[in-house]
């Protein structure tokens, strides 16, 4: 039996570091684990517990399933006369990763194998069934640290053995699509790069070696390093703002308007808290700053209440606003105020942070053309 388990077992080890040419037919993970630890022997075995020191060489075929060779050797002796034993422990087992993370990996395992004890004057051989688990912890794209335990079951009689074992493990990866050897690369990052290097991904006719800005979408217009344009360069493209004339140093939201996103008022209240007058005179300077400006002044207001009262409060609040500017030296002729109820929220009105943000004032500026 030992030597059926020993030709199983070096038959596995010469496929997992077979030659380049199985690399061109199919990608997967080799690894080599060395492994140091103890082996327990139960109590009626007759054997003192010993260190072990094994060796596992694998394949993962992706990044769940695999199988592994494993050998061990234990160095015991006689609980009576204190003969030395060797134990030497051959098995084949596979193995399922529980979670596909990057860095922790546990992992569940099971298999066959057998159990040679080679004692001073004859040498006895076990078949053997073992489940356990373990878990890796990888340092960089091909090293991981080790630990396994697992529970050793004879079936030629009723001894139990349990061993336990730290390790490193060595990845190798093998990429079908360039047909090329073995390259050290992250067990558990396996796609195949198929694209060239000169492909275009978003389809904007600039390569993605040189797309700045990928993802595009196709027909929107980019410069030579693949970005739309930014008219107003208040870092939102022109084909997603839907204020293309903010002037400079205006904080826009992500749909390039310009916000007083500071919670300018409470609940049911139109009347600007004190806190944020340093707020809106920030806004002032820059309206003061570009002339050629007419402002729409817009009013929000959460969902609580009925649409008509809401519609009433948030042109209040825009009025509110429009009042302050007006008092800091802006021209009314250049400003008219508008509300829009709750019907344009810019968060949930499902939690009091939310409903806060609805509770704002934007500015929509309109450039006048001037002729001379």
């Amino acid at each position: 039996m030992k030597k059926m388990f020993l030709s199983v077992f070096i038959c596995f080890l010469f496929v997992s570091v077979a030659n380049n040419g199985m690399c061109e037919n199919y990608s997967y993970a080799r690894f080599v684990s060395p492994m140091v630890g103890g082996h327990w022997f139960e109590g009626n075995q007759g054997l003192d517990d010993g260190p072990t020191f094994g060796l596992g060489i694998g394949v993962e075929f992706d990044k769940q399933f695999g199988w592994e060779a494993v050998f061990n050797y234990t160095d015991s002796e006689s609980d009576s006369g204190g003969a030395d034993v060797n134990v030497m422990t051959y098995r084949l087992d596979g193995f399922f990763n529980l979670y596909k993370g990057e860095k922790f990996v546990p992992y569940a395992a099971a298999g066959i194998g057998g159990m040679y004890f080679d004692t001073e004057n004859d040498g006895i051989d076990k078949f053997m069934v073992n489940y356990g688990a373990g878990v890796k912890y990888f340092f960089n794209d091909s090293l991981a640290l080790r630990g396994d335990v697992r529970h050793i079951i004879c079936f030629n009689d009723s001894y139990n053995n349990l061993i336990y074992t730290v390790g490193l493990s060595w990845f190798f990866d093998c990429d079908r699509s360039s047909k090329v050897s073995c390259t050290n690369t992250a067990a558990y990052t396996m796609a195949q790069r198929t694209e060239p290097v000169d492909s275009d991904s978003d389809g904007d006719g600039v390569t993605d070696s040189m797309d700045q800005c990928p993802g595009t979408p196709e027909g929107v217009a980019v410069d030579a390093q693949g970005c739309p344009p930014d008219g107003d360069m208040d870092g939102v493209y022109d084909y997603l703002d839907d204020c293309l004339n903010t002037p400079a140093g205006a904080h826009v939201n992500e749909n390039g308007c310009w916000v007083i996103e500071a919670p300018l008022f409470e609940t049911n209240k139109w009347d600007i808290k004190s806190d944020f007058y340093v707020t809106l005179d920030d806004v002032v300077r820059i309206i003061k700053n570009n002339p050629d400006l007419k402002l729409e002044i817009q009013g929000h207001a959460d969902i609580r209440g009925t649409a008509e009262y809401n519609q009433k409060l948030s042109e209040k609040r825009a009025k509110a606003v429009e009042a302050y500017f007006v008092s800091k030296g802006i021209d009314a002729g250049r400003m008219q105020s508008v509300g829009y109820g709750f019907t344009r929220p810019v968060a949930s009105n499902d939690t009091p942070e939310g409903m806060a943000k609805n509770r704002r004032v934007e500015i929509n500026s309109i450039r006048i053309l001037i002729v001379e």
